[in-house]
């Protein structure tokens, strides 16, 4: 996608989206009904810049990205399946990782 262009998911259907370039992004995203993904995403902004999700194959980061979901849950319905989610949550929570 460039500059101004928009893009509709509909309703149900599995998406994601990652910025590949390299470069940073900033981007409107808009759902309708919104829930809590707006804190979910504001949360994931504040732990990447406070450098405790350093990327995917960081276990650290998954249990952090875990936690993370399922505090905003329902809101943040996630593949790999909710369960797989659950258990590094279940992990971070005794650890101290909250993201709160």
């Amino acid at each position: 996608m460039v500059a101004g262009e928009s893009l509709t998911v509909p309703q149900g259907a599995v998406h994601g989206f990652r910025n590949a370039s390299g470069t940073p992004v900033r981007f409107l995203n808009v759902h309708r009904p919104a829930l809590a993904f707006q804190e979910y995403l504001e949360t994931l902004d504040r732990l990447i810049r406070a450098g405790k999700i350093k990327g995917l194959k960081n276990l650290r980061s998954l249990i952090y990205i875990s936690v993370a979901s399922m505090e905003q849950w329902p809101s943040v319905s996630v593949k790999p399946p909710q369960l797989l989610i659950r258990g590094p949550a279940f992990i971070g929570r005794p650890l101290g990782l909250y993201v709160g």
